[in-house]
């Protein structure tokens, strides 16, 4: 399941705790005492997605809760950090909206403590059995012989750039042959070793053999495996009067 607060600062559940194991509040309950959380986030999501208004929600949201007053604290107020230390010392908290909280697994009390506040969460329907998505192959891109790509279309799973160069320092040779070529656009591809030219493919009815126009023969013409998408480039470089060459060996079998 995933949520996300007014601000768009959505967030993935990653555990599910009894409540008689989550933290609660220290005091009396006229001092907010006793109270605990429904969600606990990391903080270290803050200073990069810079979503203040949160924190001033949750600041003054406290408040509200214990003045009964409302509150605003939208981009558009003249409410700002300074000003909510002031209203939280006001209403009897501490200045940095922080309050020491109880381990409610070990019944001692956290060594820090915990800046807390009522917020107000949507759920989005993201769920895992929406996501789930397998295939081994399936349809493709008329013009790059790729696979589709999206849910909908039964397209091929992604290899992103990331997790292409992480697979690279391990060392995953094989998988990313068989990711990013075999699996993808694979295409055995005429090319003569002598001029090193993409030659002329075989009949589809095997009357007439693969063979290189330049060189005039199909005797110097094999089948190389590479990606689709490597020959079409090859081909658009030819149209702008850019003539790569394939440099090729004969195999010798050991």
């Amino acid at each position: 399941m995933v949520a996300a607060t007014r601000q768009a600062q959505k967030a993935t559940v990653g555990i599910i705790v009894p409540q008689e194991d989550m933290p609660f509040t220290t005091g009396s309950l006229e001092e907010g005492g006793g109270m605990t959380p429904d969600v606990l986030f990391n903080p270290h999501g803050f200073p990069s997605r810079m979503t203040v208004a949160l924190l001033l929600e949750m600041g003054l949201g406290k408040v509200a809760l214990k003045t009964g007053k409302a509150g605003k604290a939208d981009a558009f107020s003249k409410m700002t950090p300074e000003r909510l230390q002031d209203v939280l010392e006001q209403a009897g908290f501490q200045r940095d909206g922080k309050q020491r909280f109880i381990d409610g697994r070990t019944g001692e009390h956290m060594d820090m403590d915990m800046y807390w506040g009522p917020v107000y969460y949507q759920r989005l329907h993201h769920f895992v059995e929406n996501k789930a998505h397998a295939r081994a192959t399936g349809p493709r891109q008329i013009i790059t012989r790729q696979p589709q790509e999206g849910r909908q279309r039964d397209g091929g799973l992604k290899t992103g750039e990331m997790e292409g160069q992480c697979f690279f320092s391990h060392g995953a040779r094989a998988w990313l042959q068989d990711r990013l070529r075999d699996s993808s656009d694979l295409y055995e591809c005429p090319v003569c070793i002598t001029c090193g030219q993409i030659a002329d493919p075989a009949a589809e009815d095997g009357t007439a053999p693969a063979q290189c126009r330049p060189c005039g023969t199909s005797e110097s013409v094999r089948r190389v495996k590479l990606p689709y998408s490597w020959k079409m480039l090859t081909q658009q470089l030819m149209s702008m009067h850019i003539a790569p060459r394939f440099g090729l060996k004969e195999k010798v079998d050991a």
